[in-house]
């Protein structure tokens, strides 16, 4: 088997390789990026629920004040 016989067989499978490699590459390196995304929203989902839930707190202790002073 010569050498132009081998690239015709196993060029193609070779640059699919490659083109596999790239993709997998890629892919790996995007989710890295969503997971930091994910926990950056996900820890802004729980700093805006802790606010709410003081927001919450104060509002009901400022009724009891003034209904108390009422």
């Amino acid at each position: 088997m010569e050498f132009s016989d081998l690239m015709k067989v196993y060029g193609p499978m070779a640059i699919g390789w490659v083109l596999y490699a790239f993709e997998r590459k890629n892919n790996i390196e995007e989710r890295k990026v969503n997971i930091a995304l994910q926990d950056r929203v996900m820890a802004a989902f729980l700093e805006d629920t802790k606010a709410k839930i003081l927001q919450q707190t104060a509002y009901e202790k400022l009724t009891a004040v003034l209904g108390k002073a009422a």
